[in-house]
């Protein structure tokens, strides 16, 4: 069977640009995607997507940057044991950009795009009755037709995360994510993640939730910094 997802997004602030002011982005993704099952544990997930991104001013509408991604991925995923998975991830594109404006930080024109590609293996789970895990480490490339391409160590990439459910209405969550994107204004950017959350329903209806990370931006040539994301939801 095949499956076709499509997503549509738009943000007001989003974290790509909120050191130029405000601005807005419009996304949209596209998958298209089958299930192949040579066995009863094995089970193989090809796909095709296509993202597209467009960053524009708040103010004035100008176009900062309106770019393509495409590529193909495919996600394995074996039961060796009854309630945990050894999952294999592997994907590759290329990011293409339409639109491009200089940038007053950097005093150049928009990345002119990359050929790109990562993979990933881990474990996913339940240890006990009541822990779920998640832990993967992978490793990917960006190489960029100007500028600095990502092709070194820090091409990385990791996921460690608990979960403990001490009760159907308590879910208790600590992670942490290291991964590399692709940034308009400097290339790529590395982030690390460090995240904490607790969810906690409420005479059966009503779900209250608090989380908070730690994000830094790692490869920003010239705007390294370190936030904290805070946020309480009922």
């Amino acid at each position: 069977s095949l499956a076709l997802e499509n997503r549509t997004r738009a943000q007001s602030r989003p974290s790509e640009l909120d050191l130029y002011g405000s601005h807005r982005r419009l996304s949209n993704s596209a998958r298209a995607s089958t299930i192949y099952k040579p066995g009863t544990a094995l089970e193989v997930k090809p796909s095709a997507f296509w993202y597209y991104d467009k960053f524009t001013s708040s103010g004035t509408n100008q176009v900062f940057a309106e770019k393509h991604t495409t590529g193909v991925a495919a996600d394995a995923r074996w039961a060796f044991l009854s309630r945990t998975v050894l999952a294999l991830t592997g994907e590759g594109g290329q990011v293409r950009y339409t639109e491009s404006v200089p940038l007053p930080a950097a005093g150049r024109d928009v990345n002119s795009g990359s050929y790109w590609w990562h993979g990933e293996a881990g474990l996913v789970g339940q240890v006990r009755p009541k822990v779920n895990i998640a832990l993967k480490v992978g490793y990917g490339q960006a190489i960029y037709d100007d500028g600095e391409s990502l092709d070194d160590a820090r091409g990385i990439t990791a996921l460690a995360k608990v979960e403990w459910i001490p009760r159907a209405t308590n879910h208790v969550s600590l992670a942490y994510d290291r991964e590399f994107v692709d940034v308009y204004f400097t290339n790529f950017r590395v982030n690390d993640r460090v995240s904490a959350g607790y969810r906690q329903l409420l005479s059966g209806v009503w779900l209250g939730e608090a989380t908070g990370a730690r994000l830094h931006y790692g490869q920003w040539p010239t705007l390294n910094s370190a936030r904290t994301h805070k946020h309480v939801e009922l």
